[in-house]
């Protein structure tokens, strides 16, 4: 029988890192947006980790599935990936990058609605009900500090939508065949899939902007190489070794890290409307993922 540990010191450590990891993605897009487009810099990332993971896989004789309808399964996960990082790249644009991420890392609560009504054993209690309504009060107050900044509240719509297709693709993994494949194959269908719709979406829209300075290399290659392949390869190797659901509490440290790291770098103004309304949304997630002693809901990387 296969025994996950208890968390120790080096599992925390790894978290921490990972965590600080995820939570620089959109602080990075947001830093380099004037001379490097957001939606382009996500396909060339999607693109470039693919390969990359396609060679690991390759290599290790690992099996890609295609058969049996997978490749559909594959393809709607690679959709809804693809329209997390769509939304965004629209996000950053607007809003600031502790927003971004705050909302982005309300896609539990999109999930837990989503798994109550697809999945028998997933049904929510009344407490989780309860952690729903303070997550909405919660959404609605961090909105309400961009109502006298359209271009702002357009920005956190667009987060929250990112959100929204996480908490779905969340959905389709845990209620479908998907969840047999395996988390590289899976991570390999939304990379590949993500890479074509968002580099043709940036074609189409006419978001091509790069200019090929260091800084700009330096951030793709960070992207791809260390938040695309090797933190989603470590967070795999830790779901396989410790317990999930006590790494899925420490996950929850990402959005604190992004809004620390949007107002230390980006000189980013956290407003107290957005403070009290993060708090909520927190404390509602908390709510919704506690189930049997254990927090349930990231199953999946980051993600994102």
């Amino acid at each position: 029988m296969d025994v996950r540990k208890q968390l120790d010191g080096t599992a925390v450590i790894a978290m921490l890192l990972i965590c600080l990891v995820w939570s620089s993605q959109q602080v990075i897009l947001k830093e380099i947006a004037g001379n490097f487009s957001p939606l382009l810099l996500l396909a060339f990332r999607s693109g470039i980790a693919a390969l990359m993971l396609g060679v690991l896989m390759t290599v290790q004789r690992q099996r890609f599935p295609m058969a049996n309808g997978m490749w559909l399964m594959g393809g709607l996960v690679g959709l809804l990936f693809s329209l997390e990082y769509f939304f965004v790249s629209e996000a950053v644009k607007y809003t600031t990058a502790g927003h971004v991420v705050v909302f982005l890392y309300t896609s539990p609560i999109f999930a837990a609605v989503g798994l109550n009504f697809a999945i028998k054993d997933e049904r929510l209690s009344g407490l989780q009900w309860v952690g729903i309504v303070f997550s909405f009060i919660g959404i609605c107050v961090s909105f309400s500090g961009g109502f006298g900044d359209s271009t702002m509240l357009k920005g956190d719509f667009f987060a929250l939508l990112s959100g929204l297709m996480w908490g779905a693709t969340t959905v389709v993994i845990r209620s479908t065949r998907v969840n047999q494949m395996g988390s590289r194959p899976i991570l390999l269908y939304q990379l590949i899939i993500s890479f074509i719709i968002l580099l043709l979406a940036s074609w189409l829209s006419g978001n091509t902007l790069f200019e090929p300075t260091l800084k700009n290399i330096i951030a793709l290659t960070f992207q791809s190489v260390v938040i695309c392949f090797i933190s989603f390869l470590a967070w795999f190797a830790l779901l396989k070794k410790y317990v999930a659901s006590q790494l899925g509490v420490l996950t929850f440290m990402t959005p604190l890290f992004g809004v620390i790291l949007g107002a230390l770098l980006l000189h980013e103004t956290i407003q107290n409307t957005f403070v009290w309304g993060a708090n909520l949304v927190v404390i509602g997630i908390i709510l919704v993922t506690v189930k049997s002693g254990g927090i349930r809901i990231f199953r999946r990387r980051r993600p994102l």
